[in-house]
């Protein structure tokens, strides 16, 4: 019995690791991402009109912004960790995102035009607007912890994890974040915020 429990571990293990298909289509997904920041960089005028908020200065078509918006949402966690618990639970945990629809419709139908009529773009703007600077300050601060503690880290650690993995542990879950952190930071940096935009959307 434990021998075909090894057995079949070992097979499951075999499977997860990639082939020499796999690394190329990897390569080709990481080249698309790097080609497509490089152009929406060259694209516009200067950094400063990229990285402008919101949106580029407005330079992106609409279905580019709903999906960057829908995608900016996304990612590893989701692909592991609700999956991941999908698996050993059942769908309930899909509510974890369907309960996200009141809010944003909410946000679509009362909040939304209450920002157009202050001719503002971020839910921080209205509040530096409504309620002062210090009050945005606070909430900048507080956002960029919890992000920085809930959704980056975990973001970061799930994809990882999924490297390392697939790599048949070639590539070890640390080196799998900082690479993915020094790809991040460079189509960013070279694209700004436009360049974001459209690998989000690729």
């Amino acid at each position: 019995m434990s021998g075909a429990g090894a057995s079949e571990s070992a097979c499951d293990a075999e499977s997860l690791r990639f082939s020499s298909v796999d690394w190329i289509t990897l390569g080709v997904y990481f080249a698309l991402i790097i080609g497509v920041a490089w152009k929406a960089g060259r694209s516009s005028g200067s950094t400063e009109e990229n990285n402008s908020f919101f949106l580029a200065e407005k330079g992106v078509v609409w279905w580019i912004v709903a999906c960057s918006l829908l995608m900016s949402n996304v990612g590893a966690e989701h692909f592991v960790g609700l999956t991941g618990t999908a698996a050993n639970s059942g769908v309930a945990v899909a509510l974890f995102e369907w309960f996200a629809t009141g809010p944003i419709v909410f946000l679509a139908l009362i909040m939304l035009p209450v920002y157009m009529k202050s001719n503002v773009s971020t839910t921080l703007g209205y509040l530096k607007l409504r309620y002062g600077e210090c009050v945005r300050q606070s909430v900048v601060a507080l956002s960029l912890v919890l992000y920085v503690l809930t959704k980056i880290s975990a973001t970061l650690y799930a994809g990882g994890l999924v490297l390392s993995v697939v790599s048949g542990s070639a590539v070890s879950p640390l080196i799998s974040v900082v690479l993915l952190i020094l790809l991040t930071l460079g189509y960013t940096a070279v694209g700004g915020l436009k360049a974001v935009v459209w690998t989000e959307t690729l």
